[in-house]
């Protein structure tokens, strides 16, 4: 676990809203990607939230492994929405989401 990243969670009806805070790493995609399986699957729309991200260090790897699992919700019909003045620098590409 990311000690310096964490994850804040508002549920409304059928959206769920993930807060970002911190440093984003690969071990930050990995949790976030636990927190989509686990808690999001039935929401329609989730928003991920960037802004309080303070620095970004991902690999290539990272990015793969984010952009595979991104496209298995948006195949299931689950509508991922990327906000925030960081989200252009979290996206995967070919993920499929607006940069």
């Amino acid at each position: 676990m990311n000690s310096r990243f964490k994850i804040r969670k508002v549920q409304e009806v059928d959206s769920i809203h993930l807060q970002l805070f911190g440093d984003f790493t690969d071990m930050s995609i990995c949790e976030l990607i636990h927190v989509l399986k686990d808690d999001c699957s039935s929401a329609h729309n989730v928003f991920i939230h960037t802004g309080d991200l303070v620095k970004i260090s991902v690999s290539g790897f990272g990015r793969d492994v984010f952009r595979k699992n991104l496209t298995n919700f948006q195949d299931n019909e689950v509508q991922i929405h990327i906000t925030g003045e960081n989200g252009a620098d979290i996206i995967p590409l070919g993920s499929g989401l607006p940069a």
